[in-house]
């Protein structure tokens, strides 16, 4: 198995917290040749287990990834947003993101805003639509964004989210 194709697989599903279903879906076709079973419990958790008389060994990972929620698209296309996990203003601004649907864009900052005191309700996501019509034509209030960074090799590392 390829551990830099597995995780741009991974990275590829879209799943915030709350709707995780694309990644445990790849999950389960990534280890089903491994296991003997595999469930879901009522919470939406991924048990894959393999049978075996040795040692009792758990892995135990998040599914989910920090994201973003549109809670309103404005005049001029830009979207406002809520956050889904721990984001920070600082830390998101810049940062690729990407729709359930494909659609991608950035987290922005209008430039009247001092970085000093930049706060995550001062961003909006820009997808490149030039009005709201546009925007709306192209996501909707409600929908889910996630980062849209990918897994690569720098050295003799990997790097991934």
């Amino acid at each position: 198995m390829d551990i830099l194709k597995t995780l741009q697989a991974l990275n590829a599903c879209h799943g915030p917290s709350g709707d995780e279903q694309q990644v445990a879906q790849a999950i389960e076709k990534l280890a089903a040749p491994f296991v003997d079973e595999i469930t879901t419990d009522t919470l939406g958790n991924l048990i894959c287990h393999k049978r075996g008389g040795g040692k009792r060994i758990m892995v135990a990972a998040h599914m989910d990834s920090i994201g973003f929620i549109v809670t309103h698209i404005d005049e001029k296309g830009f979207l406002r947003f809520g956050r889904i996990g721990g984001l920070s203003a600082h830390e998101v601004l810049g940062t690729p993101i990407r729709f359930k649907n494909g659609v991608r864009g950035v987290v922005a900052c209008p430039g009247k805003t001092d970085p000093k005191e930049m706060k995550l309700d001062d961003l909006y996501l820009d997808i490149g639509a030039r009005d709201e019509a546009e925007a709306k034509a192209m996501v909707q209030v409600g929908d889910t964004a996630v980062y849209d960074t990918a897994a690569f090799v720098s050295g003799s590392r990997i790097i991934s989210p």
